[in-house]
């Protein structure tokens, strides 16, 4: 989590080559050998809210899980005359500890008291 004009490169290439490289390489090693298979299947990708909405303090975050639905949205297509279903979850806000750090940080960027955020987004 950082303010916007504080993002970086290394910081970037980072989260979109595991997140996003990562999972559509997934993607289609499984779609291939459920092809050469020839059963059908299922992929199901996991994803977020925030790839459907922009966050200022976290946008690296939302434009993976974007790239995640539309990964998901285009395989689903693709890989149809397989009878290949691709589907992808998208929580919002899932009250865990790591939830309780992310939410601290939140409050103390936007000045916000503990929990708010959670009920803004959620």
């Amino acid at each position: 989590m950082r303010p916007f004009l504080d993002k970086s490169w290394e910081v970037f290439d980072r989260l979109f080559t595991v997140n996003v490289k990562g999972s559509f390489f997934l993607i289609q090693a499984v779609a291939k050998q459920m092809v050469q298979q020839n059963k059908g299947g299922k992929i199901i990708n996991m994803s977020s809210q925030a790839g459907r909405r922009g966050e200022a303090l976290v946008s690296h975050y939302c434009a993976i899980k974007a790239a995640i639905i539309s990964y998901t949205q285009s395989a689903s297509l693709a890989l149809a005359k397989h009878h290949i279903n691709v589907n992808a979850i998208a929580p919002d806000v899932i009250d865990t500890p790591m939830w309780k750090q992310v939410d601290a940080l939140f409050a103390k960027y936007e000045h916000r008291p503990i929990e708010e955020k959670k009920q803004l987004v959620g």
